[in-house]
């Protein structure tokens, strides 16, 4: 008897680290398994949802916890899946020239109201 674990071949991609607006992470998906010629396929801000990402291969995806949590879904892909809402993040990155050099939180300096 063969081993069954033989038969099927684990591909793990990963999201480079950076910046990411609902556009640019729709982009890195499409191409997230291109090195291994399987395509997923997203389209965003549709009636269905912010993102809906198509999986039409013949081989299931798994996302990790992390990413399925802030898509708000189930670890594993279906043919078409539904990203209804893209969960709030915890942190956010503000340009330093948004900020008040002279009144601020962390240089203790004035009155914040």
């Amino acid at each position: 008897m063969g081993d069954k674990n033989k038969d099927r071949a684990l591909s793990v991609s990963k999201l480079p680290l950076g910046h990411y607006n609902l556009e640019s992470l729709a982009n890195k998906i499409d191409g997230l398994f291109a090195k291994y010629k399987y395509d997923l396929v997203t389209e965003i801000n549709q009636p269905v949802g912010q993102l809906v990402i198509k999986n039409f291969g013949l081989k299931p995806i798994e996302l990790d916890r992390d990413l399925a949590n802030l898509f708000n879904i189930r670890r594993n892909l279906g043919v078409i899946t539904f990203v209804k809402g893209i969960k709030a993040p915890t942190t956010y990155f503000i340009r330093c020239n948004l900020i008040d050099t002279e009144r601020n939180l962390f240089n203790a300096k004035g009155q914040m109201y």
